[in-house]
């Protein structure tokens, strides 16, 4: 049996051409949801190289000399000001100023919820891959059937 959109399916009712089908869509979630799931560890790593600069970030000294990254690739100087608060990127282009330990406890916060939905996707993508099993293992017991009773048909 498959799941397929909470649905059941009998797999043994399924002619080979729905069955490569069937095989087809869920290789096809299985690709996208490995997409997902980079996303989400280069989410994890963001979030953990954030926390690890907040860190370094909060021992520095008022008034010293930054680098202060504009993209990857362009980075400008400046002065720091207080290390004790920071910047927070909320998202969707808010920010929240916050302390650096809240800076910290925030970034933890957002690793350890990645890293929760990252296992859940990662089950997801295991119990896809054993139904792409499933269905190949059902295909090419189709095939062979069909091949045997051409055979028996050649024969008489």
């Amino acid at each position: 049996m498959a799941s397929q959109e909470g649905n059941r399916i009998d797999l043994m009712t399924l002619p080979p051409q729905q069955l490569a089908q069937l095989k087809e869509q869920l290789e096809q979630q299985i690709e996208q949801f490995s997409m997902n799931f980079q996303d989400l560890q280069n989410a994890i790593s963001g979030f953990h190289s954030s926390g690890l600069a907040i860190e370094d970030l909060s021992r520095q000294k008022e008034g010293k000399d930054v680098l202060i990254p504009l993209t990857s690739s362009l980075y400008v100087g400046g002065t720091l000001g207080n290390p004790d608060n920071v910047m927070v990127d909320i998202g969707t282009g808010y920010y929240v100023e916050k302390t650096a330990e809240g800076g910290r406890d925030y970034c933890k916060r957002k690793v350890m919820i990645l890293t929760k939905a990252l296992e859940d996707l990662a089950e997801i993508i295991k119990a896809k891959r054993q139904q792409v099993q499933q269905c190949q293992r059902v295909l090419q017991m189709k095939m062979q059937q069909f091949q045997q009773q051409e055979q028996q048909g050649a024969s008489v």
